[in-house]
Parts: C-alpha cells; sequence; structure tokens
C-alpha cells in the first residue's frame, strides 16, 4: 500500500522507497497501458517513461492524500499515451494474446464481440472499463487514478457496463 511516508522516502531520494511505489503500481498500469496500445513492447517503454517521470516529478509533488498522488501518477500515464499516438499514429488495438489470457475468455467470439463493444464506448467509458476488467483495480483505486470518489468510480463503471451490455447485445 502507498503511504504518506513512503512517498515523502521517495521523496528524498530513497531508491527502496520508489521501488515499493513501482512494484504497487506497475502491474495496473501496465494492463491498463497495453489495453490502449495493443503492443506489449511499446507497453513496457511507456510503462518506464512513467515511473522516470513520476521520479523526476516527486520533488514537486506536495502529498494531499493518497487519491491525489494516483491522480498524478495516472495523468502521467495518460500522458505517456497520448504521446505515444501522436509520435505513432497507430489506431487502439489490443493485443489479443495478452488480453485474452488476462480477461481468460471461453470463447474466441465471445471475445471478439466484447473488443468489438468496448472499442465502441466513449474514450471516458473505455477507461474505466479497462481500469476495472483489464487492470483489476476496485472501485476505490480507479477513483483515486482518475480523481474522483469511489462512488463516482462505481457510477462510472455501472454505466459503462450497461452501455456495454446494450452493444453486445445489438440495441445500440
Amino acid at each position: 500500500m502507498i503511504n504518506k511516508e513512503l512517498i515523502r522516502q521517495s521523496k528524498k531520494g530513497d531508491k527502496q522507497a520508489f521501488q515499493k511505489i513501482y512494484q504497487y503500481l506497475s502491474k495496473p498500469l501496465f494492463a491498463f497501458i497495453i489495453s490502449r496500445t495493443g503492443n506489449r513492447e511499446d507497453a513496457k517503454d511507456i510503462l518506464q517513461e512513467v515511473f522516470i517521470d513520476v521520479w523526476k516529478g516527486l520533488p514537486g509533488f506536495i502529498f494531499v492524500s493518497e487519491k491525489k498522488f494516483y491522480s498524478f501518477v495516472f495523468l502521467i500515464t495518460r500522458r505517456k499515451i497520448y504521446q505515444y499516438y501522436r509520435t505513432k499514429k497507430h489506431n487502439i488495438e489490443f493485443d489479443e494474446k495478452y488480453i485474452t489470457e488476462i480477461m481468460e475468455t471461453d470463447s474466441q467470439e465471445d471475445y471478439y464481440q466484447l473488443l468489438t463493444g468496448i472499442s465502441r464506448l466513449s474514450e471516458k467509458d473505455q477507461t474505466v472499463i479497462q481500469l476495472r476488467f483489464i487492470s483489476d483495480l476496485s472501485h476505490s483505486e480507479i477513483g483515486k487514478m482518475l480523481g474522483v470518489s469511489e462512488n463516482t468510480a462505481k457510477v462510472r463503471c455501472h454505466r459503462a457496463v450497461q452501455k456495454l451490455k446494450k452493444f453486445i447485445n445489438g440495441k445500440i
């Protein structure tokens, strides 16, 4: 768990404290990044750039709450992904093998139908779905990442799932 003391130590240059932050955040961030880029190698590069920027930005970060710290990291992550697309000019695609491993779907047809439904959602809804189901974050963690309350994250997730169900069922 990331706390004020861990962030304070990292701000002072304690590499072991920063390593704990990395260990806690790297897996969900990597899953989110790969869901946006569709390429494991690019996702690894972006993740590395995110943590370099977090390390560089920590001295100027003023701890107010854990939620603000998660928002700080997530903002850097989103900017790195946007930067990736500005330079690469790719369409968003999923790394099907990796996503299949994460989501462990039983049927390829269901899997493709799910991906098609997700791609039809707004970027905001895609982000919530990816953080919840691909990065496997709790509503509380999603709220921290997005800078909103846990309840707001629950509502956004619920609404996104409802829209996704309508897309998959052909009602939209």
